[in-house]
């Protein structure tokens, strides 16, 4: 393969991935955990939270607090894992430089 068309091929899966990350981006992602709804997008950009009233106390803030980080992380981990699940079909079309 001469450098040319390597350098064509480079640019093509280059743009591929631009649009593929792009998709990725404004895709939605909701995670359901112990009455909090949280929605996010790929680039982790939160777009609502729900939560169920009986989980509202005033005097057990902690506990709110402590549902809401679980969740925020646990939907960050399934992003992050749908994105590292994504990324290996793009390089695909490269071989020998990945």
């Amino acid at each position: 393969m001469n450098i040319q068309a390597l350098m064509q091929q480079a640019k093509k899966m280059q743009k591929n991935m631009a649009k593929k990350q792009e998709e990725f981006n404004a895709k939605e992602f909701t995670l359901n955990n112990q009455g909090i709804e949280i929605k996010m997008t790929g680039e982790k950009k939160v777009i609502s939270i729900n939560i169920d009233n009986d989980l509202i106390d005033p005097e057990d803030k902690e506990m709110l607090f402590d549902l809401l980080q679980i969740t925020i992380n646990k939907l960050m981990e399934q992003i992050d894992a749908a994105l590292s699940e994504s990324m290996p079909q793009q390089a695909a079309g490269m071989p020998g430089l990945f």
